[in-house]
């Protein structure tokens, strides 16, 4: 109150001093203009400050100009009928009366003027404000907002908007909404009425359907929610519209994304649910009911208890501390309690929720039945523990039959060996006796008991190979051990006219022994096995991706392939008494190439000759120079 006083008497004042001071110039300029102007127009330089004071202070200030005015030109410059008299006659009260009116008639007039003037230049001054302050605002804002008028032409359009319709406010505006508002169904691609008239209509606000996409001046269509609303001015009357609308195409993605994740949780076989900080269940999936018992209804709001073994419900509040300190806790095996009281094992994922500001507010769980897992398991365990014992008792079955092979090979030499002296004796007892039966049935001792000792040297040999000792391994060059190969057959070589060729072969880290055992049964069998031609034997090597492939070739009798699988087994001969031999020796090759890791098989046909393959791993190098 005291401030609008303060403001009155400023006021007051300036308009007082102002026209004090317009007054003083206006007199000073009337005595100037005397010798010119004369007594004819006394009061002209007041009627014009008058004006002036009207149009910049008020009517106040030119009403205190008129008086002053008034009384000084009246003294000074107005023409007297009679002398020494101021305003003596009706026609000096006429004059000055009439100054007085005509002046401050048309300064009430100029103020009226300036008046409606300034209110003016203020209301536009104010609508300009607005319509910055209403820019700067839709500018602003995330969602575009486009303003027409009654007839659907674009008055406004903001920065959003102009960037969804790919075009600019100044293309836009003065021309129809829907030259650049188009608005599209998504599913069927229809194009949508325009909201404008139904607006302008009903007056009402207006929305599009659901899945409505606006299709830009460029084709490309983008998701939108719009609505258009009428603007009306202070009387109520519509006066345009304008639409509010975004862009949802992050928003479709999120709900399609909200979706698909609904749907395999929904879907998963797994129990997938969430419980608050006080672990009661909030979310509860089909496969939680699957596992479980219990329906969404029946636990939702229900503590984690319900499911958790009594034995182990002290467990809870540890996890949801645990929780709480947002700790993820990984594969955690618990045992559960189903609706039917069944007791199951399960591993449990638990994570912690967070809520849009960070914090967490619960827990989500993935459980999974494991108790066909922990049955299998415990079934593997029973069958590991059966498979151990019966591998112990193999072992020493193994370990007891070696060492009856060795104790049979070596203590029926001594039998056999007195059986051949003692039969050689009795031949030498007859000398000269004409008995063929005798001399028969000594043969027969001396071939059966030479046989038997040939026997027992094979299955010694094959014995020590399955013994459990390993032989010192060391670098062989195969190409010298094929060299002993060959010494040791020299007689059979020479006797059958063999021809043995080899390619070069390579040095492996084995035990030489072994390999001559290998070479001198395959190469003596071609030797053994041989048709009405001479012997051809051919050793040769390949060398595949991790392994050498080894084979021996020969032009021999050859083998009827539904035999080539039982040519490896002990004892097993094919040929019976017709040809020598005890049936170990392709035994003993097998169990050579076996023993480091490698497979032998044959190929052959009856009368084509017979090639026996067999591979070893790449243990050693080849060496660079030739054999």
């Amino acid at each position: 109150m005291n401030e609008q006083a303060e403001d009155r008497r400023k006021r007051f004042l300036i308009n007082f001093t102002a026209a004090i001071a317009a007054t003083a110039a206006a007199t000073i300029v009337r005595f100037a203009i005397a010798p010119f102007a004369g007594p004819a127009v006394p009061f002209i330089t007041y009627f014009v400050a008058a004006l002036i004071l009207a149009w910049y202070y008020g009517f106040f200030s030119a009403v205190l100009c008129v008086a002053f005015g008034s009384a000084i030109g009246s003294r000074y410059f107005l023409i007297h009928d009679e002398p020494g008299h101021v305003l003596a006659t009706s026609n000096d009260w006429a004059a000055v009366i009439g100054f007085a009116i005509v002046a401050l008639a048309i300064s009430l007039l100029l103020h009226l003027l300036r008046t409606a003037f300034d209110r003016r230049k203020a209301t536009e001054n104010a609508e300009r404000e607005q319509r910055r302050w209403f820019e700067a605002t839709l500018a602003s804002i995330g969602d575009a907002v486009i303003t027409t008028d009654l007839e659907g032409r674009v008055v406004h359009a903001n920065s959003v908007a102009q960037s969804l319709l790919g075009s600019t406010e100044r293309k836009m505006s003065g021309r129809p909404l829907n030259e650049f508002f188009r608005v599209i169904d998504e599913v069927s691609g229809e194009e949508l009425d325009s909201l404008v008239p139904a607006v302008l209509k009903t007056g009402n606000v207006v929305g599009l359907p659901e899945r409505s996409a606006l299709k830009s001046t460029d084709g490309t269509t983008i998701p939108i929610d719009d609505t258009a609303a009428p603007i009306r001015n202070a009387a109520g009357r519509i006066t345009g519209t304008v639409l509010v609308f975004r862009d949802v195409t992050a928003r479709r993605r999120a709900e399609e994304t909200v979706r698909l994740l609904a749907s395999i949780v929904e879907s998963s076989q797994d129990a997938i649910i969430t419980h608050d900080l006080n672990g009661r269940f909030t979310t509860w999936n089909q496969g939680a009911e699957r596992i479980f018992g219990y329906s969404a209804e029946e636990m939702i709001g229900q503590p984690a208890s319900r499911i958790a073994k009594v034995e182990t419900e002290n467990e809870i509040p540890e996890v949801l501390r645990r929780i709480q300190a947002g700790e993820r806790i990984e594969q955690y095996l618990a045992v559960r309690r189903t609706k039917s009281g069944q007791l199951i094992d399960v591993s449990i994922i638990i994570s912690p929720i967070y809520d849009e500001l960070g914090r967490i507010s619960g827990a989500s769980k993935i459980a999974r039945d494991i108790g066909a897992q922990v049955r299998a398991a415990a079934q593997l365990a029973q069958a590991n523990a059966a498979l151990k014992s019966s591998n112990e008792r193999l072992a020493r079955f193994n370990e007891d039959l070696e060492r009856f092979a060795f104790v049979a090979s070596h203590d029926l030499q001594e039998p056999l060996r007195m059986m051949t002296v003692y039969s050689q004796l009795l031949a030498r007892s007859f000398p000269g006796q004409p008995n063929g039966d005798v001399n028969k049935y000594i043969d027969y001792m001396t071939g059966g008991a030479r046989r038997m000792r040939e026997l027992l040297a094979d299955l010694l040999a094959f014995a020590e190979l399955g013994a459990r000792g390993e032989q010192p391994t060391a670098s062989t060059d195969l190409n010298l051990v094929l060299d002993k190969v060959t010494q040791n057959l020299r007689a059979s070589i020479d006797e059958t006219g063999a021809t043995i060729r080899a390619e070069h072969l390579p040095v492996v880290n084995v035990y030489e022994g072994h390999f001559i055992a290998l070479f001198q049964n395959l190469i003596s069998n071609a030797i053994k096995y041989r048709g009405t031609e001479k012997p051809e034997v051919r050793v040769f090597v390949e060398q595949n991706t991790g392994d050498w492939r080894f084979g021996v070739a020969d032009n021999g009798i050859g083998i009827e392939r539904e035999y080539l699988d039982r040519i490896f087994v002990p004892f097993k001969r094919l040929h019976g008494a017709n040809i020598p031999g005890s049936g170990i020796g392709l035994a003993i090759c097998q169990r050579v190439i076996e023993r480091y890791g490698g497979r032998i098989w044959a190929e052959s046909e009856a009368g084509r000759g017979s090639t026996f393959l067999f591979t070893l791993p790449q243990i050693a190098r080849t060496k660079a120079e030739g054999h």
